[in-house]
């Protein structure tokens, strides 16, 4: 805060009329933060072509652009004209895994509106504090296949997999 002096105005202090002539300016000189990382979607695991919300929460109204990078790889953007908050749309991609899907790091130009720039982008509360998305593209490994014969002609096919999975075979005959 910044105040004008008095002296030499020929005010008396203690003139409350006199008041009506003294401008305070507020100076922000204080950067930008981000406070929370969260998203809309349900706590669950998603694939290949999923898209998740990711919410941004400022410490005050920005403007800019960044990229977030996410811990499985992922990306996507955000534009923010004047707002405390921005979102962007993250779509799985392909080989992209996390077991708790976060914030890896941030980077662009964002401003406040005082000018001043955002120097940090490590959040005050990353995505993983807030929900439970799991990132899955790897697909379950099959192991201990086993087959026993039975009579009259059948058998019992059974195998692992490394994580939870819905499969089935199919057979038949063939001609080989």
């Amino acid at each position: 805060v910044r105040f004008s002096s008095l002296v030499g105005t020929g005010v008396t202090p203690g003139d409350a009329a006199a008041l009506d002539n003294v401008s305070v300016t507020a100076i922000d000189a204080t950067a930008p933060i981000i406070t929370n990382i969260s998203s809309d979607k349900a706590d669950g695991t998603y694939t290949i072509g999923e898209v998740i919300d990711i919410d941004v929460t400022f410490s005050e109204n920005v403007s800019g652009t960044m990229t977030l990078t996410l811990d499985s790889g992922g990306t996507c953007d955000i534009t923010v004209v004047t707002s405390n908050t921005g979102t962007c749309d993250y779509t799985v991609g392909a080989a992209q895994n996390s077991l708790d899907l976060t914030l890896a790091s941030a980077t662009g130009t964002v401003t406040d509106v005082a000018g001043n720039p955002m120097t940090n982008f490590v959040p005050t509360v990353n995505l993983a504090a807030n929900k439970a998305l799991v990132i899955d593209t790897t697909g379950p490994v099959i192991s201990d296949i086993r087959a026993v014969i039975k009579h009259p002609p059948g058998a019992d096919i059974s195998w692992t997999t490394d994580e939870d999975a819905t499969s089935y075979i199919e057979y038949g005959l063939t001609d080989a």
